[in-house]
């Protein structure tokens, strides 16, 4: 999610308005696609609704009646808590510490830090113990399958029935319901499953980036709790990672295979530095220094190196998200902007040079 984590803004409702903007991948209702802006719309709608931030309504109507005294929605509150992790990403041959990232306006979707022990609480009450929260009707509500798909990286024969709720996944294992949600930020991995008929709930919360232990883990735990012999979970998650990576480096290898060698930048390397703007996705700073650039989209670092002709591939620093841009020569024979697949879903957006 590109635009969610680097055209995050401090004003929610800039960030809502910015929405117009962005190009729907699919028609409306036209199937399942997973939506931190939607989530983060949703926070937008409660707080227009009562006048009070998103932030205050989760610590009046959740944190504060559940007693989750250790759980916070801003890198603000995790730094004054000493019972905190240093999240970590794992580059080739060292995991490396990593900033807590603070995701702004679309904190809705992703901005609480909170402790084992603080989940359980929350579980507690998704499991049915609503007393002072919600009513029964509201909780099922939630649970219900709202929309056929799922978010899920792969399918599995002990997995059925995938939909989705109100920001839960609402499948069934092993031909059981079961209610869940992953989380993954930078440094950090989560993921809570619930399985209501058993009175059942365990949250796994690791400090490693898009870490599909806390999916092992958890489907080990269902195993044992439903006493069936279930194959070895690490090995089998880990086979099907492998080949989504497998993939991933074919199209990297496709890609080199496509550039064409030896081509030369069309005007001098100082024409390319300058700012760029884009409604709804912010602005880009391009820097140039003997033949060497570097940028800054929205506050975060991005290194750029040219794969051939005007057209750069540019790396996020954080995250590393990488995506490609090429840049568009006027009719005036100068640099007026630059087009990228920020979402590869949709058409390129255009960056215009504007200094």
């Amino acid at each position: 999610d590109g635009h969610g984590v680097y055209c995050s803004k401090t004003d929610r409702a800039e960030a809502v308005a910015d929405l117009q903007y962005l190009e729907p991948s699919r028609p409306f209702r036209g199937g399942f696609q997973y939506s931190n802006q939607g989530v983060m719309l949703a926070g937008h709608v409660a707080e227009a609704v009562t006048g009070k931030s998103w932030e205050k309504l989760v610590q009046e109507r959740i944190l504060d009646p559940a007693g989750m005294k250790d759980t916070y929605t801003t890198i603000d509150g995790l730094k004054g808590s000493k019972n905190r992790s240093v999240g970590y990403i794992f580059a080739e041959t060292a995991n490396l510490p990593q900033p807590y990232l603070d995701l702004k306006s679309i904190g809705p979707a992703g901005a609480i830090n909170s402790t084992a022990e603080d989940i359980a609480k929350y579980m507690l009450i998704q499991l049915g113990d609503t007393e002072g929260f919600c009513s029964k009707e509201s909780l099922t509500e939630m649970h219900k399958p709202q929309t056929l798909g799922t978010p899920y990286l792969w399918q599995l024969e002990e997995i059925t029935d995938t939909y989705y709720g109100l920001c839960w996944d609402t499948d069934k294992y092993r031909g059981i319901p079961i209610v869940a949600h992953g989380g993954n930020t930078l440094g950090f991995s989560s993921r809570i499953t619930l399985m209501p008929s058993e009175d059942f709930g365990v949250a796994v919360l690791t400090n490693g980036t898009t870490n599909f232990l806390t999916d092992a883990l958890t489907y080990t735990l269902l195993d044992a709790l439903l006493d069936v012999d279930g194959p070895n979970w690490d090995e089998k998650l880990s086979a099907t990672v492998t080949a989504v990576f497998e993939a991933m480096g074919q199209a990297m290898q496709a890609k080199a295979e496509a550039q064409v060698k030896d081509t030369a930048l069309s005007h001098d390397p100082a024409a390319y530095a300058g700012k760029y703007t884009a409604p709804g996705y912010g602005t880009m700073v391009i820097k140039e220094a003997d033949g060497v650039f570097s940028g800054c989209f929205n506050g975060y670092d991005a290194m750029l190196n040219r794969y051939h002709y005007d057209i750069f591939d540019i790396t996020m620093l954080v995250y590393g998200m990488s995506f490609q841009a090429g840049f568009h020569t006027g009719v005036s024979g100068q640099i007026d902007g630059f087009e990228c697949y920020i979402e590869p879903t949709v058409k390129p957006v255009f960056f215009t040079k504007v200094s």
